[in-house]
């Protein structure tokens, strides 16, 4: 895809970015990572949205990205972002209809996605149905999150820790005697983030700047939360960001000094992010977490095991060599 069919492609986006912010201020059924102020946030300008219309009325539509990378276009995940995919307006019309009406605006959707070399994205739990896009010689690959549903009760959500949860939190509190700090601030949160990476002795994958933003606009729409857990003399031992949309809680970001490793202090946050969640959601969504050595910690937690699906397409043959050999390489 030359650079001219890439301008081509993005022809008008800024009024579609438009109408998507518009839309996003009235329909609340549409994900926190679809939404426009995210978009923003996460990609800058370098993002644009599909619509499917019945006359005026907006029935579908999905927004993604278009990067320039060593001469390919690619629509790739953003940063810190867990999901994209379609948005199906919601709709009160008997199943078989429903399945129909979706296959259908997946299908219109699929179509107009512009000639890329690359398209890559994560899409919602919710959105089960990729036929349309299997039709057209997409792929698919599942990964799995872990959710709380239902969990405003916090004396039956107690019962659901699993032995080891329930350990951790009473030590922190009673051991340790920590607790959350009400006025705690970004940049005490971006040292404990920080330190996981540099005991690793690795970079982390997104910037100090764009958490700082995120934290911003977030907090000025009242759809961001900071944990952090102090001890008696105010130091910090662990931290975390939650995010809302009308549904869901995310659990975004974590960081814990590792000094402090042994005083329960993580468990203990995402306890009262939980506690706090319930209070406003009905999902508490902990975002990914398929690494095995984060696996078990999540599940500690009572939360199930959910799938999402990978949609994928790599139409540049040469980038698609690229991609073998390195895959061939890693093995």
């Amino acid at each position: 895809m030359n650079a001219g069919t890439q301008e081509q492609g993005w022809e008008n986006r800024h009024a579609r970015q438009a109408e998507w912010r518009e839309l996003c201020t009235s329909e609340l059924s549409i994900p926190l990572f679809s939404r426009a102020w995210w978009l923003d946030t996460v990609c800058g300008a370098d993002w644009d949205v599909l619509f499917v219309r019945k006359g005026a009325q907006v029935q579908g539509a999905m927004p993604y990205t278009m990067q320039r990378r060593r001469g390919f276009c690619l629509s790739e995940m953003p940063p810190l972002t867990q999901n994209l995919g379609p948005w199906v307006a919601p709709s009160s019309a008997q199943p078989t209809k429903s399945f129909s009406r979706e296959a259908q605006i997946l299908g219109e959707l699929c179509a107009q996605i512009p000639p890329l070399d690359r398209f890559a994205q994560n899409w919602h739990p919710s959105r089960t149905n990729w036929l349309p896009f299997y039709w057209a010689g997409y792929s698919q690959t599942t990964r799995y999150t872990y959710r709380l549903e239902a969990f405003a009760d916090e004396s039956l959500q107690w019962k659901h820790l699993r032995d080891k949860a329930r350990t951790e939190i009473r030590k922190a509190q009673g051991r340790f005697g920590l607790v959350e700090d009400q006025h705690a601030s970004i940049e005490t949160f971006l040292n404990l983030n920080d330190m996981v990476f540099r005991r690793q002795g690795l970079a982390a994958p997104y910037s100090e700047s764009l958490v700082r933003r995120i934290f911003e606009h977030g907090s000025s729409r009242g759809d961001v939360t900071l944990h952090i857990i102090n001890d008696a003399e105010g130091v910090a031992h662990a931290g975390a960001v939650v995010l809302y949309d009308s549904t869901s809680a995310y659990y975004l970001l974590g960081g814990s000094d590792p000094s402090q490793r042994n005083s329960g202090a993580m468990t203990l946050c995402l306890w009262l992010a939980i506690l706090k969640a319930g209070q406003r959601v009905k999902i508490f969504d902990f975002e990914g977490s398929m690494m095995p050595n984060l696996e078990p910690f999540v599940r500690s937690f009572g939360a199930t095991q959910t799938p999402y699906f990978r949609i994928q397409r790599t139409s540049s043959r040469t980038l698609r060599a690229i991609t073998m050999l390195r895959g061939s390489l890693e093995r």
